[in-house]
């Protein structure tokens, strides 16, 4: 996994997954209506695991937080 300075200042992370991944991955994103971008899914599930691991503080509805 490599990290990149994005031209807007943040700093970009480019990952590689399996075609087949990445497609069921743009399905959720079209059949559910929730999010924008893969980018937007790609955060949101970083986000809620650090939130279900204990590592951040926040709440999520949906996902149980772990032991």
């Amino acid at each position: 996994m490599g990290t990149l300075m994005a031209r807007n200042g943040r700093d970009q992370i480019n990952i590689a997954v399996q075609p087949r991944v990445k497609a069921e991955w743009e399905e959720a994103i079209e059949e559910t209506g929730r999010y924008e971008s893969m980018t937007q899914l790609i955060r949101d599930a970083v986000r809620n695991e650090l939130i279900r691991i204990g590592y951040k503080d926040g709440v999520t509805e949906d996902i149980p937080r772990g032991t």
